[in-house]
């Protein structure tokens, strides 16, 4: 054998044993991984404080909870939704614990062809409350003010959720159930046991001049989503 030959065969060798020990790692069974411990919640009055004084902040919530969820849209090119309600627990400074209604307007993109869905965001979505028996209720005139969501555009990739605000800022709920939306209110007292439906229709008209395929416009008839003191928290009664 010529020393060509055997300098070739010896790094024939080498790489085959690097193969082989690089394939013997990669099929080593992986170590479960330990989730990441979760962040201790924001606590304290400056924390306290800053929710009175700003409205909700994640971290500062002492606790969240859907109270209620109408059924899902029929899709419109590729675009789904349904409205949501919420109540977060929040804590004032004195120690009176106070509860934030949020109603939210959720979107979930099925596009037939996998791609984003690019709109244009109107948080004052036109709704209507009726009660169990039809009938339209009228809304409340309150007073106060904390800001309201902007409205924006959002871009929404496929097979993704958005829940998007549909509720002013600094609202606090301490007495029955306050339905409170950009465009309308409504209170609902403590002792009122009758079930509620809010539906609503999301429109998005705005065009770009962008040119993107992704541009959706249209509107979503929104099925009506049953509200009931039954489900809100108790401390709100």
């Amino acid at each position: 054998m010529t020393s060509r030959a055997a300098a070739f065969n010896s790094c024939l060798a080498v790489a085959t044993v690097t193969f082989a020990l690089g394939c013997s790692r990669a099929i080593q069974p992986i170590s479960p991984v330990s989730p990441a411990p979760k962040a201790a919640a924001t606590d304290g009055p400056a924390a306290h404080a800053a929710v009175a004084q700003t409205g909700l902040d994640a971290d500062e919530a002492l606790a969240m909870r859907d109270i209620a969820a109408g059924d899902w849209s029929v899709p419109v090119d590729g675009l789904k939704g349904r409205l949501i309600l919420a109540e977060h627990r929040l804590e004032i400074v004195n120690g009176r614990e106070t509860i934030e209604m949020i109603a939210y307007l959720a979107l979930h993109n099925i596009s037939p062809n996998g791609s984003a869905r690019e709109f244009f965001f109107d948080p004052a979505l036109k709704c209507e409350l009726r009660d169990s028996q039809g009938a339209v209720v009228r809304g409340a005139a309150i007073a106060g003010g904390g800001g309201h969501p902007d409205s924006t555009w959002v871009n929404l990739p496929f097979d993704s959720t958005i829940r998007l605000r549909l509720s002013p800022f600094g609202y606090l709920n301490d007495h029955g159930l306050m339905l409170l939306l950009c465009s309308r209110t409504w209170l609902i007292d403590p002792d009122d046991n009758t079930d509620y439906f809010l539906s609503g229709v999301f429109m998005a008209d705005r065009a770009t001049d962008s040119g993107r395929e992704t541009l959706w416009r249209g509107a979503l008839k929104l099925p009506r989503m049953k509200i009931s003191m039954n489900d809100a928290t108790p401390q709100s009664r």
